[in-house]
């Protein structure tokens, strides 16, 4: 997350997350920790949001407000 220039604070809340999963059992072992699949969808969307904003910006097709829903539904795949 850090070569991504994710914010501190979402870092934070991902690795809470991870922490709270691993005291529940949730997960299976450490390749777990290096699934993104596994975080809740709002979470991951979060963190997409944070990673993708700079590039999805730069993309000519995706600048207005008309196409709020279409940067939503690239972010989530």
């Amino acid at each position: 997350m850090r070569s991504h220039n994710v914010p501190t604070e979402m870092q934070r809340r991902v690795q809470r997350w991870y922490d709270y999963s691993w005291s529940r059992g949730r997960m299976s072992g450490a390749g777990d920790v290096h699934s993104i699949k596994l975080l809740p969808d709002k979470l991951k969307t979060e963190l997409a949001l944070h990673v993708n904003l700079v590039t999805l910006k730069k993309v000519l097709l995706l600048t207005g407000e008309c196409c709020i829903l279409l940067k939503f539904f690239i972010l989530i795949r």
